[in-house]
């Protein structure tokens, strides 16, 4: 989960219109398409390995694919759903400044790459989150 507001709406925002896509699929009798449970793990593990600023794997296609390629693909995939919420415009800034910016983790690793000492990691995330 992500420490700031954005992030935390971001992640509850693409979960909910990916939920709604699914059923409005489901509902429209649109034939649901099985991955195979290892592609699915694999594409979990990458994600959680490599996170925004990595690779991650393709779900309809298995291919290892930019992580931030597949970010827009599913805000695109999903943007129906997010213009009746009202919610494209903050995913697609949110998103965008995530990837210009860094991940959360990616930054505390940054944090810690340059300093090594663990206490430095939350006191990087007090400071950034103080005004929340």
């Amino acid at each position: 989960m992500s420490p700031s507001l954005d992030g935390a709406l971001l992640q509850v925002a693409l979960g909910r219109a990916l939920t709604t896509y699914a059923l409005r699929l489901h509902g429209e009798g649109s034939p649901c398409t099985r991955r195979a449970d290892v592609v699915l793990r694999l594409a979990r593990w990458q994600a959680a390995r490599e996170g925004l600023e990595g690779y991650g794997i393709d779900p309809w296609t298995g291919d290892r694919t930019p992580a931030s390629a597949l970010g827009r693909r599913l805000v695109d995939l999903v943007g129906t759903e997010l213009e009746a919420t009202g919610d494209y415009d903050h995913v697609s800034r949110t998103l965008d400044g995530l990837l210009r910016h860094g991940s959360w983790p990616a930054r505390q690793r940054a944090v810690f790459s340059a300093r090594t000492c663990p206490t430095d990691v939350p006191h990087y995330l007090a400071e950034e989150t103080e005004d929340l």
